[in-house]
């Protein structure tokens, strides 16, 4: 994917990187240990 928001983006979604980053970090902080 060319555009990503989080490069200021035109377009509303994420990149494939920056979902699945994302997705680590929700995962990584909401694990109940």
């Amino acid at each position: 994917m060319v555009y990503c928001i989080m490069i200021s983006s035109p377009k509303d979604e994420f990149c494939r990187v920056c979902q699945q980053a994302i997705a680590r970090m929700i995962d990584f902080y909401s694990r109940k240990d």
